[in-house]
């Protein structure tokens, strides 16, 4: 026996239509802010988060003052 599933009513896929787009308005809006808190995080393989650029920038800091360091002889 075959089970026909029955379509929801019109009103209600209106509904969830505007759920839908709400939550992607949302999910805009937060990716907008990690964009504005972060940089891109998108940079690399999109896997680059605010955390992950401040210890590269940090790493990179440190790399520059020790080869200033020896080329000045230190």
């Amino acid at each position: 026996m075959v089970i026909l599933q029955k379509q929801p009513p019109y009103f209600m896929s209106i509904l969830a239509k505007k759920r839908l787009k709400g939550q992607q308005r949302h999910l805009v809006e937060e990716d907008q802010n990690l964009k504005i808190n972060f940089g891109d995080r998108n940079h690399l393989l999109g896997n680059y988060s605010g955390s992950s650029a401040v210890i590269d920038a940090a790493v990179h800091t440190i790399n520059l003052r020790n080869l200033n360091q020896e080329k000045a002889g230190l």
